[in-house]
C-alpha cells in the first residue's frame, strides 16, 4: 500500500504542470453544475439548436460551427439537419477543459464523430475560424453556430469574421452570466438578438 501511494505521489509531482489546470477545470464543474459549460447543452439549448438546424435547411448553404472541442452539439446538428446538406465544424484543438495534449485532443474528437465524419456530411477543419473564411468561397452559409473560446475578444473576432460570409443565421452558446464575454461581444456587435436559453441568435442578412 505505502509502494503504491508513494508512486502516486511521484505521479502527481511529476505531471503537476498538466494537473492543476485539470483540477482547476474539475473545481469549476463542481461549481457550476447547473449551468451548461464545454460544451453541454440544456434541454432547453437543445431545443433551440434543432430549432435553428431546421430553419437553416430552408436555405442551399451550409451550416458551419465554430469550436467543435469534443462533438457534443456536431452531433446533435448532424442529426437534426437536411440530408446532403453540408456541416462544417472548426476547431484548432487548442484548448480543452481536461488538459488533453492537441493531438490526444484532436483524435478523441474524430473519434466522437467517427460516424458523421464518414456517413452525414461532416468535414472537421483542422485550424482557426480566421483561416477558414480566410479561404471560403462557398454559399452564405445558411447558419454559423459560434461555441469557442468565450472571451470577449475572442468571440467579437468570430462574430466579424462570421458576419463576412452573409450566413442567413447567426447564432451560438453561452450567453449567460457565467460568459460575460459573449454577453458583451454579442449585445456590441449584433445589437438586439433572440436568445432562449443560454444559445443566442440574429439574422443579420435581413437586419434593417
Amino acid at each position: 500500500m505505502m509502494i503504491r501511494t508513494a508512486k502516486t505521489l511521484f505521479l502527481l509531482i511529476k505531471h503537476k504542470r498538466v494537473l492543476l489546470p485539470l483540477i482547476n477545470s474539475y473545481a469549476f464543474f463542481l461549481e457550476n453544475k447547473q449551468d451548461t459549460i464545454w460544451g453541454s447543452l440544456s434541454g432547453i439549448d437543445r431545443e433551440e439548436v434543432e430549432r435553428l438546424v431546421r430553419e437553416a435547411a430552408e436555405h442551399g448553404g451550409p451550416i458551419i460551427e465554430i469550436g467543435t472541442l469534443f462533438g457534443f452539439t456536431t452531433q446533435l446538428m448532424a442529426a437534426c439537419k437536411r440530408p446532403g446538406q453540408k456541416l462544417i465544424t472548426i476547431d484548432n484543438f487548442s484548448w480543452n477543459p481536461f488538459a488533453l495534449s492537441t493531438a490526444d485532443h484532436r483524435e478523441f474528437t474524430r473519434r466522437s464523430l467517427h460516424y458523421c465524419l464518414k456517413h452525414s456530411d461532416v468535414t472537421l477543419f483542422e485550424g482557426t475560424s480566421e483561416l477558414f473564411f480566410k479561404d471560403y468561397d462557398g454559399m452564405p452559409p445558411a447558419l454559423i453556430f459560434i461555441d469557442a473560446a468565450h472571451d470577449y475578444e475572442s468571440v467579437k473576432h468570430d462574430i466579424e469574421l462570421a458576419s463576412g460570409s452573409a450566413p442567413n443565421v447567426l447564432s451560438g452558446h453561452d450567453y449567460t452570466e457565467i460568459s460575460p464575454g459573449v454577453v458583451k461581444a454579442v449585445n456590441e456587435t449584433l445589437g438586439k438578438v433572440s436568445v432562449r436559453g443560454c444559445v443566442w441568435s440574429s439574422s443579420p442578412r435581413f437586419a434593417s
